[in-house]
């Protein structure tokens, strides 16, 4: 995918390593746009930014990545789909939310490859 207007992509992650491996990975093919905590994700979105898709970490510092897909049911970004990243494995119980709102849940470690299909999927989807 070409980057442009339409190719921009959300990452919402707090852990450093993690969040410059995504960005590199997606920054050939999307315009990438980070956030290291819920709060900044949302001034972001109800700044005017409208990704094709975000990926987000569950477990952040302030706002939660299920405190977001909360917020997303009536948000105007709420058709923007997500995928949730999360190194809980008990992430159902914990978050019940995320069923609910997520397209998809990888969990940590996940193989990058895995992820760009996904996105590359919700992306087609979502045209």
């Amino acid at each position: 995918m070409a980057q442009g207007a339409d190719s921009k992509i959300l990452v919402i992650e707090d852990d450093p390593s993690i969040r410059k491996a995504l960005e590199d990975l997606l920054s050939t093919d999307y315009d990438v746009h980070t956030a290291v905590s819920g709060e900044a994700a949302v001034r972001e979105l109800e700044g005017g930014l409208r990704p094709r898709a975000i990926i987000l970490d569950l477990r952040l510092p302030g706002l939660s990545g299920e405190d977001l897909l909360i917020r997303k049911r009536t948000a105007p970004w709420r058709s923007v789909p997500v995928i949730a990243i999360t190194a809980m494995s008990n992430w159902q119980q914990r978050y019940p939310a995320v069923a609910a709102e997520a397209e998809h849940v990888l969990m940590k470690p996940f193989e990058m490859e895995r992820l760009f299909a996904l996105l590359e999927s919700l992306i087609r989807l979502s045209a």
